[in-house]
């Protein structure tokens, strides 16, 4: 998702859902990604290479390369460090 819906004005009469508000937003995801069904990133995130996003998740941040991310508001639950070669828990 890279677009808004404004609700400021609730005299406008356009329904929200056709309110777009665009404003050069954008979305990333780095290459061999895998989102599990139904994740939603939201506006101007950008996800790193190699990350595992869990089904139904909401990314509401910028997530770092070769990271296993779920919830929502999604969070880091592994990320992998490769001098160590092995997958770690968030300190």
């Amino acid at each position: 998702m890279d677009v808004t819906h404004p609700y400021a004005d609730i005299n406008d009469p356009v329904k929200i859902g056709m309110r777009i508000l665009d404003e050069d937003s954008f979305v990333v995801i780095g290459d061999g990604c895998f989102l599990g069904f139904g994740a939603l990133i939201m506006p101007n995130v950008r996800i790193g290479k190699y990350c595992i996003i869990g089904a139904h998740s909401v990314v509401t941040k910028d997530i770092p390369d070769y990271c296993v991310v779920a919830g929502n508001p999604a969070r880091v639950l592994r990320r992998y460090d490769v001098a160590l070669g092995e997958w770690l828990a968030p300190q």
